[in-house]
């Protein structure tokens, strides 16, 4: 097995909360491995710079562990939830390896 791991922020850039489609991330995650541990709080930040522009994200942190037959389906999970909280970018940790996907 390996683990996964998506940064997800709580908001888009504009700030609208995405409480809700982080709701539906959870429930994807645990359908498609079983589980998933989430890390949340108002002290998980990211911080990225585009455009001379500094983003400061409060985050929510999702781990989850499968066989790596399955890395495809939650590289395509991650995109269509960061997709659709309207990030510009998503940050993820598979097996080790710090993937930056532009969305």
């Amino acid at each position: 097995m390996i683990q996964a791991q998506l940064n997800l922020p709580k908001f888009t850039n504009n700030g609208k909360s995405t409480k809700k489609i982080h709701k539906q991330l959870e429930v994807e995650l645990c359908s498609n491995f079983g589980g998933c541990t989430t890390f949340s709080g108002k002290n998980i930040k990211g911080k990225w710079l585009k455009n001379n522009k500094l983003y400061n994200d409060y985050l929510n942190i999702y781990q989850v562990a499968f066989d790596k037959k399955l890395k495809n389906l939650f590289i395509k999970i991650a995109r269509k939830y960061g997709i659709e909280t309207k990030q510009y970018a998503i940050y993820l940790v598979i097996d080790g390896q710090v993937k930056i996907i532009n969305l």
